[in-house]
């Protein structure tokens, strides 16, 4: 075998290796392209979608992490026979700026769609609605600039808001989307909050059932249309 022939199989086998795929085997030819195996090694890499944001991201209170709604919406992708793979970035009790502050941690996984769900925390906190506008804006921008493609979710209805700064805040979001060109997820827990079905006892956390309803009912379908099929363009 030839020298050249044991470092592009040497190459692929890494390659494979590091996108999670262990059962495939490539025959290379001495005088195939390098680039042709990297790129078909490429393809078989699932693409990523990272659900980034806070508490209701990252499930907090389930007793079962496989309950929160990136583990179900993994599920739902696999059902539908999308080849994609959701890393959840969810961090309990996280504001706007502590995301902003972690963005680099998102770029890391070499997202192709990220779920953006912030403010929640800010607006319970009295965060100004100024500096949650600039700071999720920002997290947006960092985002578009590296073509990845972002979809927000609304995570609390207007109620939940301190009363002096609920216009402001109810206006954040749609007007990000509007500048940027995004979709946005309407609220996950509006029509679940106070609900014993869908919440834990502290009436706004969702548990299983109401992440199943969030993630068919909310998520899925805002996200679908920006699905691809494996091998699709």
């Amino acid at each position: 075998m030839k020298v050249s022939t044991l470092i592009y199989l040497s190459l692929t086998t890494t390659l494979l290796l590091s996108g999670g795929i262990f059962y495939y085997i490539t025959f290379i030819s001495g005088n195939q392209d390098l680039k042709k195996v990297v790129d078909s090694v490429e393809e078989l890499r699932p693409r990523r979608i990272v659900a980034f944001g806070d508490s209701l991201t990252y499930g907090y209170g389930l007793s079962n992490i496989d309950d929160s709604y990136p583990s179900q919406l993994q599920k739902r992708l696999l059902e539908e026979g999308y080849f994609y793979k959701v890393i959840n970035l969810g961090v309990s009790g996280e504001t706007s700026g502590d995301g902003l502050n972690r963005i680099i941690t998102t770029l890391s996984f070499e997202p192709d769609i990220v779920l953006l769900a912030f403010g929640a925390n800010d607006g319970l906190q009295g965060i100004s609605p100024d500096i949650t506008r600039a700071n999720i804006r920002e997290i947006v921008r960092v985002l578009d600039s590296q073509k990845i493609k972002v979809i927000l979710i609304s995570s609390e209805p207007s109620e939940l808001f301190p009363l002096q700064n609920r216009e402001e805040y109810v206006k954040i979001l749609p007007d990000i989307a509007k500048e940027f060109g995004l979709s946005v997820v309407p609220s996950i827990v509006k029509d679940i909050m106070f609900d014993s079905k869908y919440v834990q006892n502290d009436g706004l956390h969702p548990n299983k059932t109401g992440y199943t309803k969030i993630v068919n009912e909310k998520i899925w379908p805002t996200l679908k249309p920006y699905l691809i099929k494996t091998n699709q363009e």
